[in-house]
This record gives C-alpha cells, sequence and structure tokens, in this order.
C-alpha cells in the first residue's frame, strides 16, 4: 500500500471518506497509560560523575573518519564536557 501525506492526495486515490473515519482509525484501540516522570538521582558536589562514549561518523578535511567521543557529566551541576579522538590517537598523538 502506498502512503499518502494527506487528505487531498487519499482523494485522489480514489478515497470517498472523510477525515473523522481516519482519525478514528489512527486513534488508540486502548487507553494510553500516563507517562513516568523522571526520577532525578541526586548527589553531593563532587561525588559522582555520568561517562557517556561512542562513535561518530564525520568527514574531516574531506576525508570520511569514524571519532571516538567520550562526554563526562556531572550528576550535581549537569556540567557536562564533551572530546573526541580519532583512531590511534593516543597520548603521543597532537591534539
Amino acid at each position: 500500500m502506498e502512503r499518502c501525506d494527506d487528505l487531498g492526495e487519499l482523494q485522489s486515490k480514489a478515497y470517498r471518506g472523510g477525515v473523522a473515519i481516519i482519525r478514528d482509525d489512527l486513534r488508540p484501540k486502548r487507553a494510553l497509560r500516563p507517562g513516568r516522570a523522571t526520577v532525578r538521582f541526586e548527589t553531593e558536589p563532587g561525588r559522582q560523575l555520568q561517562m557517556d562514549w561512542g562513535t561518530q561518523r564525520t568527514v574531516i578535511a574531506g576525508q570520511p573518519i569514524e571519532v571516538h567521543v567520550a562526554v563526562s557529566t556531572l550528576s550535581y551541576s549537569r556540567r557536562s564536557r564533551g572530546r573526541g579522538a580519532a583512531p590511534g590517537a593516543g597520548p603521543d598523538h597532537p591534539r
């Protein structure tokens, strides 16, 4: 079945119904569960840090490259710092 983006497009494909029947069909068949608020875990200043890392493909100097990325976030202040490095970059690699 082809995807249609609006009622006019559906009608041009021989649809004779109205928009209400489409809304009724798209409406959830059961009641949605209420969302749960995220509970923030509180710590004292200097007690906890969250570290996330991953890789990201990008283009540097016209060359596709996979960059390793690390982001650290202080739990108390939510201050973040990120750092990226190309593969093979070690302590002796110029920054």
